[in-house]
């Protein structure tokens, strides 16, 4: 019926706003934290990028970087900035904004970036 096609549609919907944000994001996978929770993650490589709330949606979505097939250097990259990524985005949340883009100032590998949502 109705509800089943808005459902479907959302979904879908949905999933094109994420592959859009992985061309402004520069990675390759991104995944929602719903997703996350709902498979096993714990052999596959992934980090944290914020939250956002995508067009058509009232909701918010924490994107997930799904980094495992990532070339050897990205994927080292990444596993080395983790935590400073982590701090940075943590004071980001906290509406620390100069402790932010202190954390967030190092050198990024071609195609990664940081934006402010």
């Amino acid at each position: 019926g109705r509800l089943d096609t808005t459902i479907i549609s959302n979904v879908v919907n949905l999933a094109a706003r994420f592959e859009r944000l992985t061309k402004h994001y520069g990675v390759k996978v991104l995944i929602s934290e719903i997703t996350c929770r709902s498979i096993d993650m714990s052999n596959i490589i992934h980090r944290t990028l914020g939250k956002v709330r995508v067009k058509g949606s009232r909701e918010s979505y924490e994107l997930i970087d799904v980094y495992h097939t990532d070339s050897t250097s990205d994927r080292r990259f990444k596993s080395e900035t983790s935590q400073k990524f982590n701090t940075a985005l943590e004071y980001y949340r906290a509406r620390n904004f100069e402790a932010a883009v202190r954390h967030f100032k190092y050198r990024l590998p071609p195609g990664d970036h940081v934006d402010a949502c």
